[in-house]
């Protein structure tokens, strides 16, 4: 029929009969069969239509191998579709035209009741949303025209209900468990059934209708908003509403700022108590380590809070710093903050009794609260001062840990505004080989005392007022020995003495000799440390 030549090849009307039978069985026995359960829905339409389309498949298989001379010659000749195409394209234009709204709208209907908790057949819905992949023969507009359409509309309107119900019974904490429940369960039913194309679209749908839509109504709801969560420490619940509002276009933003304005609300109940103190008459001075304490537990605690509930966010970073910002520079009494917390570096390196290790720790976190404060040049002032008494006066427990502290601020404001701590440490380094060269020079002396010199460099230290002192002639005689061996090592530098920042040890018998004579009791010590400008009252 086939491989004659004309009139007598019959391979366009077999093409077409082809068609045509396959067409008749369709409209005879196919079609009227699917109307049949339509009228019946659900699952009892789409297993119908699983067994005729799998029927179609079987009678098309066996078609194309039956007229498979056609394929191979007359198809390519006259450029036609395939055996294959004509029959999908015919069950597609007879059937699916016919029935495709009660197709979508059976598994609409199965998907719903699955949301509501029933035991339904995955496989089968599965398998006809399949149906609408291999009629399109990969064309995804007709599954996303029928199907995909009208199942985000329903969705939009069944989490429109939920989301009324669950506002009204339920706390934020247990409506957002429901919102991260309702997410899990359309992620699972487009990894088990639908098309992967739909899970933004329909996942987007949901935030929109059942958190987008009421993110204000959640985090300020009473009893239960973002707040009242920060007070009572909910961390889990704190996690989940990150999750989920971090979902949202700018869902974050208004979370991050009720923590911003909650955390500097803790902040100035620190103030205002150490205010109470002081109207309630405790004394105003510039040491305060419980309100300095107060600072750096709260700023422990949120600093967890921002990093483990809110993964370090930038927009809770930042809502974090600027609440810090806020009380940290609200003064109280007649002292800064920034005094305060140089007094607390203070004590820190002048104590004893703490390790290396807790110190660090110390300085580290003191280090961070410095880092809010505006008045950065007055903290580096008063610190400087501070750090000058320690090591003029030995009181410095570690150098190591002065280092430590200095290195921190150089990394949190730069080298300019370190140099000069940097230069009064480096003097005493360079100092102590000096000190070992002129007490070999003293050994030359007769001088009936120990007599020691520390050299400063004009400009790192602070500047200190020298009031005329009246010492002993041997420490003259020593002042003079001094000089002379300074001056000839260094005759570029001018040498002038700060006598009322040093101090001495009187012994017993020149308190006998000197003092005593003059009505002044001995205390019972064998050796008595005091600053030159006391000496010279005595």
């Amino acid at each position: 029929m086939c491989n004659q030549k004309e009139p007598n090849n019959h391979s366009s009307d077999l093409y077409d009969r082809h068609g045509e039978a396959i067409n008749f069985y369709l409209a005879q026995t196919v079609l009227p069969a699917l109307r049949e359960k339509a009228s019946q829905g659900g699952s009892i339409l789409l297993s119908e239509l699983q067994l005729r389309w799998s029927n179609h498949q079987i009678m098309n298989k066996w078609m194309t191998k039956f007229f498979s001379f056609l394929d191979r010659f007359y198809v390519k000749r006259q450029n036609r579709p395939t055996l294959s195409e004509a029959a999908m394209t015919h069950f597609k234009d007879s059937i699916c035209e016919e029935i495709k709204r009660d197709i979508s709208n059976a598994i609409i209907s199965l998907i719903e009741q699955e949301r509501e908790g029933n035991m339904i057949d995955n496989t089968l819905i599965k398998t006809s949303i399949e149906f609408y992949n291999n009629i399109s023969m990969g064309n995804l507009e007709p599954y996303t025209t029928d199907l995909e359409i009208p199942l985000l509309d329903t969705t939009r309107e069944y989490y429109a209900k939920k989301r009324e119900e669950w506002l009204l019974m339920d706390s934020t904490p247990e409506y957002l468990i429901k919102v991260e429940q309702a997410l899990t369960e359309e992620e699972n039913r487009v990894r088990d059934y639908l098309n992967p194309a739909s899970e933004d679209k329909l996942l987007h749908v949901v935030e929109d209708e059942i958190l987008d839509r009421v993110k204000t109504d959640l985090l300020h709801k009473e009893g239960s908003g973002c707040w009242v969560l920060l007070a009572n420490d909910k961390s889990e619940d704190l996690q989940r509403m990150f999750r989920l509002f971090s979902r949202l276009e700018n869902g974050l933003q208004p979370m991050a700022s009720i923590v911003e304005k909650f955390i500097c609300g803790m902040g100035n109940e620190i103030v205002q108590q150490r205010q109470s103190r002081l109207d309630s008459g405790e004394k105003d001075k510039n040491d305060d380590p419980v309100f300095v304490k107060a600072f750096l537990e709260l700023h422990d605690k949120y600093f967890a809070v921002i990093k483990t509930d809110f993964t370090g966010h930038h927009a809770f970073q930042k809502a974090f710093k600027e609440a810090f910002v806020t009380f940290v520079n609200k003064n109280t009494g007649n002292y800064t903050n920034a005094e305060f917390m140089c007094t607390y570096c203070d004590r820190l390196l002048k104590s004893p009794k703490m390790s290396e290790v807790e110190v660090e720790d110390s300085l580290e976190k003191i280090v961070q609260l410095f880092s809010y404060l505006t008045e950065k040049d007055m903290f580096a002032d008063i610190y400087r001062h501070q750090l000058a008494r320690r090591i003029l006066n030995d009181r410095s427990a570690s150098n190591d840990a002065e280092k430590v502290m200095i290195t921190k601020l150089k990394i949190k404001c730069g080298t300019q505004f370190t140099s000069k701590m940097e230069g009064m440490l480096n003097d005493l380094a360079i100092g102590a080989d000096s000190r070992k060269e002129f007490v070999e020079q003293m050994k030359k002396h007769n001088s009936k005392i120990v007599f020691g010199v520390q050299v400063l460099t004009t400009g790192y230290w602070p500047t200190y007022s020298s009031p005329s002192i009246t010492v002993p002639d041997e420490m003259t005689k020593c002042l003079d020995i001094f000089k002379t061996w300074h001056d000839q090592r260094h005759q570029q530098r001018k040498l002038s003495w700060v006598l009322s920042f040093g101090n001495a040890i009187r012994s017993c018998q020149l308190w006998e000799e000197d003092i005593r004579p003059r009505g002044y009791n001995h205390a019972g010590n064998c050796t008595e440390r005091i600053e030159w400008r006391k000496y010279q009252d005595l």
